[in-house]
């Protein structure tokens, strides 16, 4: 409990600056999603500007040549631990506004190989503005990660963006532990999150 002391919890991200806290770019896909300030390169798609403050970053898909339609690109998360909370779940901002609007999806997958299943979908153009995703993360015995994976549309109007990352602290009760106000250690004992980062080794 007196490592690692200076790190965020994995996964929150309000992607102002282009480290993508953690975030990697799937090797197995398509294209890539694209770090960007402002408004994207396509007029009639895409925000102008983040969710958090207006001024700071996010990510989106470019969907411009020489993207084909159903093209994929996946965003995936750092590792979480086996999470046995019943009530996870991941939060974020999404923005999908455009003519040639495909898919928006995320997928929960086993950090120890493929396999996936998909926790959420939006399709097809909405609204010129940031919207709210709410996606439940069922519980899992093994270590995993979370997708976002943007599909891209029949032409440049398709540009889909996400901001503004998040998980509830449920998400963050891992092993054996039982509340919410105990960190789990490496050996598996639980000690009290007050203990954690005080100076003493508790675990």
């Amino acid at each position: 409990d007196e490592t690692n002391c200076n790190m965020t919890r994995p996964g929150i991200c309000s992607f102002d600056s282009n480290n993508a806290c953690g975030y990697t770019q799937d090797t197995k896909d398509q294209f890539d999603w694209t770090y960007k300030i402002g408004s994207t390169l396509s007029s009639g798609t895409g925000p102008n500007h983040d969710h958090t403050s207006g001024s700071g970053g996010y990510m989106y898909i470019e969907t411009s040549f020489p993207r084909k339609n159903n093209d994929k690109a996946r965003l995936v998360s750092p590792v979480f631990k086996s999470m046995t909370a019943l009530d996870c779940y991941l939060r974020f901002f999404y923005h999908m506004n455009g003519t040639h609007i495909n898919k928006f999806q995320v997928y929960r997958k086993s950090n120890l190989g493929s396999t996936q299943i998909q926790l959420w979908s939006r399709e097809g153009s909405r609204i010129n503005e940031w919207m709210r995703g709410v996606v439940r993360v069922p519980p899992y015995s093994s270590p995993f990660q979370t997708v976002f994976q943007g599909v891209a549309g029949a032409s440049f109007t398709g540009d889909i963006a996400i901001d503004d990352v998040s998980f509830r602290d449920s998400c963050y009760q891992f092993s054996k532990c039982s509340s919410v106000k105990e960190f789990s250690c490496d050996n598996g004992y639980c000690v009290a999150k007050a203990s954690r980062c005080d100076g003493t080794n508790d675990c």
